[in-house]
């Protein structure tokens, strides 16, 4: 293995660690995040520092779940009466608090979304009534809603409670690259200085052999200047 594939795998190896740990180490707690985290979606990752995550959980999650309890008017969260849906509460509950106020206005302990009288929801004729029918579409909807948005919040909790893993590796990994470039331009500040001591006695050598080769044309033209002589007074002596 070279020294590079070397360096690479000591530095993998310095800056792998657990999500968990990580959180602890920055001085948030993972099983206050997961607590978090379900009370109200995203609250878990802001917690822990990411914020980004938490704040498009929060917009996402919770805006799907207000969505629907604004389409049924409150309706989709029941567990009394004839618009009871305990199945479907059980995944709701993953939205945390947002389910526990709905689920105290269908039990008359909060403002509703409607100023309907108590007695008439109670009664039979409200539910066979032409109101509730054209309502009922919009009401499954709110419930399809609500329902996948607890679900959702199941999963960011428990994201949250891990610490985040996915956002971790991808910060270790810029991490990773920032070291290998750092050096990579550490080895090249370091060849620099050889290689200008390399390249400056071949420039001596060089810049001394100009003259040099200069000098031999004029050494050869001597010699044919002084023949020159002789062949005229051969001429004059015939």
């Amino acid at each position: 293995m070279s020294e590079a594939a070397k360096k690479d795998a000591h530095d993998d190896e310095a800056l792998i660690l657990d999500a968990q740990q990580a959180m602890r180490d920055r001085g948030r707690i993972p099983e206050v995040a997961g607590v978090l985290g379900w009370l109200i979606p995203g609250l878990g990752h802001i917690y822990g520092g990411f914020y980004k995550k938490g704040a498009l959980g929060l917009v996402l999650v919770l805006g799907l779940y207000l969505a629907g309890l604004g389409l049924s008017q409150g309706d989709a969260v029941q567990l009394d009466g004839d618009l009871a849906h305990p199945i479907a509460f059980v995944a709701q509950v993953g939205a945390g608090l947002p389910t526990g106020l709905a689920y105290l206005r269908s039990r008359g302990k909060l403002p509703g979304f409607r100023d309907v009288p108590a007695e008439e929801l109670e009664s039979e004729d409200y539910f066979k009534s032409r109101e509730f029918i054209q309502r009922l579409p919009d009401v499954q909807t709110g419930l399809l809603f609500t329902m996948v948005a607890g679900l959702l919040n199941l999963l960011l909790a428990y994201d949250a409670f891990r610490g985040s893993p996915g956002a971790v590796a991808r910060h270790l990994e810029e991490a990773r690259i920032e070291l290998r470039i750092q050096r990579l331009r550490e080895e090249l500040s370091a060849q620099q200085p050889e290689a200008e001591a390399e390249a400056e006695p071949k420039a001596e050598a060089e810049a001394e052999a100009e003259p040099k080769a200069e000098a031999e044309p004029k050494a050869e033209a001597e010699p044919k200047a002084e023949a020159e002589p002789k062949a005229e007074v051969k001429e004059e002596t015939s």
